[in-house]
């Protein structure tokens, strides 16, 4: 995916208000709709695969990356669906979401349409939390979520993000690999 300006340059506003927030505690409140939240667990298991493959490299294995089979280049079914709701909402000229108010005077809904829209859009609704403790009495929470975004052509496009809460550890299994494999 092509990045804009103004999408570096919101990665860098988050990277700081991360940065802050690692200091004063972490707030679900401050968390804001975009690529580097709804991506959050795919972006942490593709991390731990670059990280086996620049081990392997590291180790002197000759195709390091045939080894980690993990994903392919385009990712699971639910990672495309999020990207496709990212290229829907955004508009790619500005990097910004569409809103009610840019679609109303760009001219693709009118007035009487306007008031069926109901809340802001893009918005993020709660759906459940699931409070989970592990067997040595560890707990934490999952949070059931979708998200309503406008397309271009004003119509609401929902994605489900039920994955921005953790990160899905990489189960790696070492192997014997054969000197040239070819």
């Amino acid at each position: 995916m092509v990045k804009t300006q103004s999408q570096q340059s919101q990665e860098k506003e988050q990277e700081k208000e991360q940065e802050k927030e690692h200091e004063q505690g972490y707030s679900v409140a401050d968390e804001t709709i975009g690529e580097p939240l709804l991506l959050r667990c795919w972006n942490g298991a593709v991390e731990q695969v670059n990280e086996a493959i620049k081990i392997n490299k590291e180790s002197g294995v000759r195709y390091p990356e045939m080894y980690v089979s993990y994903y392919d280049e385009m990712g699971p079914i639910d990672v495309l669906k999020k990207k496709r709701w990212l290229a829907a909402t955004i508009n790619p000229k500005t990097g910004e979401f569409h809103t009610l108010e840019q679609l109303k005077s760009a001219g693709v809904i009118s007035d009487v349409e306007l008031k069926f829209f109901q809340g802001p859009l893009p918005r993020r609704e709660l759906i459940g939390i699931t409070r989970h403790q592990t067997y040595d009495k560890n707990e934490f929470l999952f949070r059931f979520e979708s998200w309503k975004g406008l397309s271009a052509s004003g119509s609401v496009v929902i994605v489900s993000a039920n994955n921005i809460d953790f990160t899905k550890r990489v189960q790696f299994e070492p192997d014997i690999v054969p000197i040239d494999p070819e």
